[in-house]
Formats: structure tokens, C-alpha cells, sequence
């Protein structure tokens, strides 16, 4: 609500609506501004569809209108375990491929979000160059850098030795014992105050660019 208060209106004038995925086709609004998602999308068509909820007018300046996704590691492992559930062997692959793809363009992107979706949809068909929105995604404007904060390389390759010396921890171990190491992972002066977000968002990147697994069964157990 601060953040309404700062850009668009009142907050005592701005109205939520909760919603599942059902929202994504179903909710056409011009009085829809912003989309929030909390946990990852299954797959591009997920995050299209969500931003598609905003700017149905198509009247309003570029910027304006806004999609924020908010992903933790509970939600990232959640979303993990309810693939695995899946009792179709070659529908589970499918949707595993999906969800680390999108894994990959979300939380260790290397070029422009708008520029990824575009790919993404065009599936190599066009020759056309893609110009970076230069200002309006995350990517762009720097706020990536703060996902999971600056941390040492090689210090984080000797705390992830150490974890998994023994045997893999459970997804909750994990992640206490990588908030317990910060102090040795991180810069000195950049030791995350709010362990949540970067700790976090450290956890989800280490999955994403494949250096750990979450070595989850077939049934769904953890």
C-alpha cells in the first residue's frame, strides 16, 4: 500500500483481489494496474497471461502498469514436489523442463525479460532484432542484482562441499544452514540484514543454474 500511495493513488482507495489461476483468463479489468505472483510460474504462458490481466485499456504510458513476481524457496521447492506428484512419467518430464526453463529466465537472467518472452514465443522463427526495454523490467534497471545480493564464489563452493559432505539435508536444512554460513558467503559489508530475500534468492539460483538438486522421488517425497 506504500507503494500506491507513492505512484498512484490513495491507498485507501486501491482495491485487492486475491485470486488463483483461474484469474489469468477470466479477469478482464481497466481498472487493473498491477499483478502480483507469489511462488514461480509453471511456464511462459503462466507469466503472459498474468501480465495480460493489466493495462486492458491500453490508454496509459509505458511503465505504468506493472507484473511483480515474488518467489521464495518453500514456493520454489512447492512447485517442485506437486511435478514430481504427477503420475504420468512423460507429462512430469514435460512439466519439469518448463518450470526449470522458466527457473532459468526469471532468476538467472542474461538479457532483458521482455526480450527472453519474446524468444520464447517466436521459437527462432524471426530474424528481427530484439531491443531491451531499457527501463522497465528488473533486469534492466539493475534490481537483479539485489536478488541474492554479492556473495564469494569460492567461498560458497567450500560452505556447499561442507553441506553436502555427508549426505543431501532436507530443503529445510539447506536453507538454515546457508543463512547460518552468510557471515563466510558474503562480502564483508554486504552480509544480508533481512535474511529472507537474499538468502532465499541465493538458494533458488543455486537450483536454477543446476548446482544442487533437490533430490526429490517419483511420489513426491522430500
Amino acid at each position: 500500500r506504500l507503494q500506491f500511495d507513492d505512484e498512484m493513488c490513495d491507498a485507501a482507495d486501491v482495491k485487492i483481489v486475491p485470486a488463483t489461476a483461474a484469474a489469468n483468463c477470466g479477469v478482464s479489468s481497466n481498472y487493473c494496474h498491477r499483478s502480483y505472483r507469489i511462488g514461480p510460474p509453471s511456464d511462459a504462458y503462466d507469466v503472459v497471461q498474468e501480465m495480460g490481466r493489466t493495462d486492458r485499456d491500453r490508454t496509459l504510458p509505458p511503465g505504468w502498469n506493472r507484473y511483480e513476481l515474488h518467489g521464495s524457496w518453500p514456493t520454489v521447492v512447492s512447485g517442485y514436489v506437486r511435478i514430481m506428484q504427477h503420475p504420468s512419467g512423460p507429462q512430469r518430464d514435460r512439466q519439469l523442463f518448463r518450470y526449470f526453463h522458466m527457473m532459468k529466465i526469471l532468476f538467472i537472467p542474461t538479457q532483458c525479460f521482455h526480450v527472453s518472452l519474446e524468444l520464447f514465443f517466436e521459437h527462432c522463427l524471426s530474424n528481427e532484432e530484439k531491443h531491451a526495454c531499457e527501463k522497465f523490467c528488473s533486469f534492466c534497471t539493475g534490481g537483479m542484482d539485489e536478488f541474492a545480493g554479492t556473495f564469494r564464489k569460492k567461498e560458497l563452493i567450500s560452505v556447499l562441499c561442507t553441506i553436502f559432505n555427508d549426505k543431501q539435508p532436507s530443503t529445510e536444512k539447506f536453507l538454515a544452514m546457508i543463512k547460518k554460513a552468510r557471515e563466510t558467503i558474503y562480502e564483508p559489508g554486504e552480509v544480508p540484514k533481512n535474511v529472507v530475500g537474499p538468502i532465499h534468492g541465493l538458494c533458488i539460483q543455486l537450483l536454477a543454474a543446476g548446482i544442487i538438486d533437490l533430490g526429490t522421488s517419483e511420489d513426491g517425497k522430500k
